[in-house]
Formats: structure tokens, sequence, C-alpha cells
């Protein structure tokens, strides 16, 4: 539809599919998903180095539902983040960003050097 560069749902379609389709087509919980059910890995175990508040936010924020994940306003609220940032971060208005806060500069990463190919002797 997008390459055809014409609209396959126009006219008193559209609002049809905005206001009738769309909203019966849902996504299954992972419980009730007919097909096979794979249990997730434990998170923490891939991430050794994270602590307990970290991974508590990760899992927040990887929510597969948008409505069970955690807003933006609660995780800067999260201990993981009160917990790694300055105040000042929390304090900056929206047009300011936390490179802005003394705390923190910006370290450009030098361009990496490809290694040069081996080559065999003959």
């Amino acid at each position: 539809v997008l390459r055809s560069n014409w609209d396959s749902f126009s006219g008193p379609l559209v609002p049809l599919i905005l206001n009738v389709i769309v909203p019966s087509v849902h996504t299954k919980s992972f419980d009730s998903y007919a097909g096979r059910c794979y249990r997730p890995d434990s998170i923490a175990a891939q991430l050794p180095r994270m602590d307990t508040q970290g991974i508590d936010l990760l899992l927040k924020f990887l929510q597969y539902e948008g409505a069970d994940r955690i807003s933006c306003r609660s995780a800067l609220d999260h201990p993981f983040l009160r917990s790694a940032l300055p105040p000042a971060v929390f304090t900056l208005p929206d047009d300011k960003s936390v490179l802005d806060v003394r705390w923190r500069t910006l370290v450009v990463d030098q361009p990496r050097v490809p290694p040069q190919e081996w080559k065999e002797d003959k």
C-alpha cells in the first residue's frame, strides 16, 4: 500500500476501520496464546552486572502491552535513575540537554582502524 501511492482505504471506510476494526484486533496475553508457549529466560541471568533496581526498570520498559509499560515520569522517579543521575538532571528545563549538566561531558569515540588482512607467505 505504501509503495503503490494510492489509498486503499478511502472515503467512509476510514472511520469504520479506525473505530470498529482496529479496536477489535487485540493482542492476546502471553497466558492465553494458543500456540507454543515459551517462558522467557531470566533477564537478570543475561545481565549479571546490573543491580536489582536496574533489572526492575528494564523489565518495566520491556512490557509487551503499552498500557503496562512504565511512563516517562514514573521512569524518572524510579530509584535506579534517581541513584544513577545527579539531582541537577531532574530539574533541567525541556530545552536543555543532560550534557549541559557539569558532571557529564561528551566524549567522541575515535574511529576504529580496521585490522589489516593477513597475508600468507607463499
